[in-house]
């Protein structure tokens, strides 16, 4: 893969004019990515040489701020609490994610306290306005695979320390040293932001207020507006593409599970109903029903929350 990544390089962490910038090959940056110099003997980390997968907006000054970025060549994943043994876990979910990745250990990195950084190029640039969306997915979809990214990434003007170590570094720094290379081909950012998207929000609780329903007629009304919200569902699940179909799925049997714990909802007869719906966008048969039938059991642990000032019998 000879996919040209952008690069501004750096001669240290202060926010001087890049050193240079360029957009190498894949394979070339994934080289320098996954090798450890030696640097001056007594070299602070500041003053270290680091990159930052960035192309600089037109006419911006090429310093590293946030606001002089134009857009993102990868995607880059700082794990910082990894447990003893946890480099395995970032190449095992990038070996997961199935696309063109490298990982290294970081310069703080120990044995007993590894660190390490996951790159992921990306097919097209990601434009700078997308960022916070493809950076939030990158972190969700971590967090699915049990590691804690390091929130400071968020920042799309971040600068990071190219691998190597002081000359003069403890022995025990050099032995411990590791990195590694997943291949396949370029993520798209558009593709992970769909296949990771946010959260839906909160179910909201409204204020209490005056009902004069009976406690009969209300447990109706709360049916019928159970069955609108999964018809809701239903609709939505009609409408999606590739990347996001799976994850609809699993939302909308989220939703009924929570649905069918409270017993407002015939939840077999809705889970045929949006297995359906999904097959209908795209899904076959069998991952249509895992993906509801995990979201019910999720859900089912979530009892959908309704406004606290119901009637009781």
């Amino acid at each position: 893969m000879t996919l040209p990544v952008a690069v501004a390089w750096f001669a240290g962490i202060a926010p001087e004019p890049a050193a240079g910038a360029a957009a190498l090959p894949w394979p070339r940056l994934r080289a320098r990515l996954t090798r450890f110099p030696e640097l001056a003997a007594g070299l602070d980390k500041r003053a270290a040489p680091g990159w930052a997968p960035v192309a600089w907006a037109d006419g911006a000054p090429h310093r590293r701020a946030a606001a002089n970025v134009g857009a993102l060549s990868a995607l880059v994943l700082d794990f910082d609490k990894l447990p003893p043994g946890g480099l395995a876990d970032i190449e095992g979910a990038a070996e997961g994610l199935g696309r063109a990745a490298c990982w290294h250990t970081s310069w703080s990195h120990a044995d007993q306290t590894p660190k390490g950084r996951l790159i992921l190029p990306f097919a097209t640039p990601c434009p700078v306005a997308q960022w916070p969306r493809v950076w939030g997915a990158g972190a969700r979809w971590a967090a699915a695979a049990g590691l804690e990214v390091d929130t400071a990434c968020r920042d799309p003007g971040r600068w990071y320390l190219l691998p190597g170590l002081p000359v003069d570094a403890e022995p025990a720094r050099w032995e411990a040293v590791a990195a590694g290379i997943v291949e396949g081909e370029p993520l798209s950012w558009r593709w992970f932001a769909a296949a990771w998207p946010e959260p839906p929000p909160p179910p909201v609780t409204l204020p209490p207020r005056e009902r004069t329903r009976t406690a009969a007629a209300w447990a109706d009304h709360e049916r019928r507006r159970a069955d609108a919200l999964l018809s809701g569902h239903e609709r939505g699940l009609g409408g999606r593409g590739p990347g996001s179909r799976n994850n609809a799925a699993f939302m909308a049997g989220l939703t009924l599970g929570g649905l069918a714990q409270n017993g407002l909802v015939d939840a077999e007869r809705w889970a045929a109903r949006l297995v359906a719906a999904a097959v209908i966008a795209g899904l076959g048969e069998r991952e249509a029903w895992a993906a509801v039938r995990s979201g019910m059991g999720s859900g089912a642990a979530q009892p959908w929350v309704w406004p606290e000032d119901a009637p009781r019998a």
